[in-house]
């Protein structure tokens, strides 16, 4: 029996759109947990460092919002591939529990996103009049965001410390 194209159908269940193609980009992703962060060994070849003002921002940002994203750990090799200083930073404050992604990639896959998963996200371009209106919009009195709010003004627009 030949099947219809899905674009014919009036309405398509998950399952069959799932099944319908083959995914052009696998997910690596095997799971998520609340984790000690104790127990999470950092990458050895981790190359990025985290300056005490980028420490000093994260530890605001984590007062201010929480856990936003995730430690992102390799279950191949067991390393972090991601978030070492949230780990760093939550281990100086006796976090008992950080939220961890799991990913199952090959060493050769996981030097590479190591490589290069927080540099693409650094070529992002900034919209410097989105960027203003943000920042009007959400004011903030805490010393350690200004240093990011005046860093993110010097690299993409007006100052906006008072």
């Amino acid at each position: 029996m030949a099947k219809r194209p899905l674009s014919s159908r009036a309405s398509t269940t998950a399952e069959e759109e799932h099944n319908a193609a083959p995914r052009r980009w696998p997910t690596t992703i095997t799971g998520h947990a609340e984790v000690d962060p104790t127990t999470l060994v950092p990458h050895p070849d981790n190359w990025r460092r985290h300056p005490s003002g980028q420490r000093a921002g994260l530890d605001a940002s984590l007062d201010l919002l929480g856990w936003i994203d995730e430690i992102i750990v390799n279950t191949t090799t067991g390393f972090m591939l991601n978030g070492h200083a949230r780990v760093e930073q939550a281990l100086a404050h006796e976090e008992p529990l950080v939220p961890v992604k799991y990913v199952a990639l090959s060493p050769e896959k996981e030097r590479l996103a190591l490589l290069i998963f927080d540099p693409l996200t650094s070529m992002a371009e900034g919209d410097s009049a989105t960027l203003a209106a943000l920042m009007e919009a959400t004011p903030t009195e805490h010393d350690d965001l200004q240093v990011l709010y005046d860093m993110l003004a010097a690299e993409h627009g007006p100052s906006f410390s008072d």
